[in-house]
This record gives structure tokens, sequence and C-alpha cells, in this order.
């Protein structure tokens, strides 16, 4: 607490040496204080340059610091999150019998009504959620730019997981298309027509679902009967760590 009041004090200097500056009284106050005996106007010349500096010299360079600070900041949670991603794909493997599964990790997020097609600007119940790749959580040649209609048509798992709210695991998503309602637009998108296996968890702002968190894979995976129940709770339980360092990656 004593820390956030000093900070908050330092951060009036800049403030005060201005005012000193602008106003005699405040300037005249400060040289009884500092014992001054020069002229006031010098002294308010003073505290207006040293004002000018802290204002536009100090804070930019603190902020450039601070900047800098979260970068590693950020590199370090990105490292962790790549990490994790590992041990899950090791640790989900092993329950679904695939030693060797890789799996590519991304982020759906809402679609702004300016990127809907000009007709559906006014629609509210026209719904989209759009692919935001996370390139160090993926592997190379796996930047692609798609989306899903959710509502009023549910199209593909995302669509599916919009409608009931739910998290939801497909081990045959190739044999489906048609059961997702996917058209021959979203099956001539590689990233969609050769998924096999995917994982899809919605989370929530209040109660609306605000973006999605993928895991998908090419691979050929069927999900063992005896370990489904605990394959989900591996999901679930690695899902919320990977959305909690997401969310304090900027």
């Amino acid at each position: 607490m004593l820390r956030i009041i000093i900070k908050i004090l330092l951060n009036l200097v800049p403030l005060l040496l201005m005012l000193a500056g602008q106003f005699e009284k405040i300037a005249v106050y400060f040289s009884q204080l500092l014992k001054y005996e020069g002229d006031v106007n010098d002294l308010r010349i003073i505290f207006s340059v040293l004002g000018i500096i802290l204002i536009y010299g100090y804070y930019p360079v603190r902020f450039e610091i601070l900047k800098r600070r979260l970068k590693v900041r950020d590199e370090k949670l990105k490292e962790v999150a790549s990490e994790l991603r590992n041990i899950f794909c090791n640790i989900l493997g092993d329950q679904l019998k695939r030693r060797d599964l890789k799996l590519f990790v991304r982020r759906f997020e809402k679609r702004k009504f300016y990127r809907k097609k000009f007709m559906e600007w006014f629609d509210r119940k026209k719904i989209y959620f759009d692919v935001k790749n996370i390139d160090f959580l993926n592997y190379e040649g796996k930047s692609d730019s798609f989306g899903f209609e959710v509502s009023p048509v549910p199209r593909g798992l995302i669509g599916v997981s919009y409608t009931i709210g739910k998290i939801l695991v497909d081990d045959n998503l190739r044999e489906r298309a048609e059961v997702f309602n996917l058209s021959n637009d979203y099956k001539s998108i590689a990233a969609i027509a050769n998924v096999d296996f995917a994982i899809v968890k919605p989370f929530y702002e209040g109660k609306k679902i605000s973006w999605f968190l993928t895991f998908d894979t090419e691979q050929d995976v069927e999900i063992p009967p005896e370990s489904k129940k605990r394959i989900e709770l591996t999901i679930g339980y690695y899902s919320d760590l990977f959305s909690k360092l997401l969310y304090n990656i900027k």
C-alpha cells in the first residue's frame, strides 16, 4: 500500500512543477519551503522547464521501459504456453493411444459487424466466429483464415458448441461434414476439410459466449470408450490452463 502511495505522489511531481511555474503564489510557497532567496520569476521558469522535461522526457522513456518489460513477460508466457501444448499432446496422446499426436491450437472470436457482408450488417441473428491463429502455438503452414457461422445456422463443431453452450469433442469430423451443415465453401478450406479430431471449448463473458478455444489435428484419432471419462477430465483441465495463459498474453 505504501509503494502505491509513493508512486502516486511521484506521478504528481510534474503537475506540481507545472502549477508552480504558472501560479506565482505556489512558486512563492515553494521558494519559502526551499529557502530560495533569488527572483521568484526565475524559480517559476525553472519549475516550468523541469515540469516539461518530466512530462515529455521521463514519461515516454518510462513507457518504453514498461513496454519492453511486458514484451519480455509475454515471451516467457509464450514459452510456457508452447511447453504446455507439448505436455498436453503427450498426455492426451497416451490416453488416445496416439503417441505422435500434434494438436493445432486456435482461438475464435466473434466477427465485428463491419466484417460481415453489407446486407448482414443490421442482422443481429447472423453471427460468425473467426479464427485468430496463435502462431507461436502452431506448426508451420497453419495460418489459415476462416470462420464459422454459429447463428441462425450452426455450422461446424463450433456452431454446435455455440448452440448448446458446452465443450465438444469429435473424433470423426471428416465423415460428418453434412451433419455439421458444412457447405462446399467450408469443405474447400483445407484447415476444415482435413481435420479429423477436434476439441471446442466456449468461454463466457457474463451469460454470452465471447470466444472459443480449439484444438485440432489431421491425424486419425479414435477415443477409446474405456478412457472417455479420463480424456474429458484431461481436456477440461488443460483447456482451462491454456485460456488463462492466452488471456494474459498481449
